[in-house]
C-alpha cells in the first residue's frame, strides 16, 4: 500500500467498525499522513462520522 501515490477509501459509511477495526483504519491513515495522499468519501456529514466507529 505504501507504493500507491493515492489511497481512495470510498463510501466508508457503508460499514461500522469495532474498536480493533477502527484502530487498524487509524493506523493506515496515520502511516500515510503527510507522506502520501488519501481521499475518504462518505454520504455522512463530518459530525456523523462518530456513528461509524465503536469508540
Amino acid at each position: 500500500m505504501s507504493s500507491c501515490d493515492l489511497l481512495i477509501i470510498d463510501e466508508i459509511s457503508y460499514l461500522t467498525f469495532n474498536r480493533h477495526q477502527s484502530e487498524l483504519l487509524f493506523k493506515v491513515i496515520a502511516d500515510r499522513s503527510e507522506r502520501k495522499s488519501i481521499i475518504v468519501s462518505t454520504n455522512l456529514a463530518f459530525l456523523e462520522w462518530l456513528t461509524m466507529f465503536e469508540n
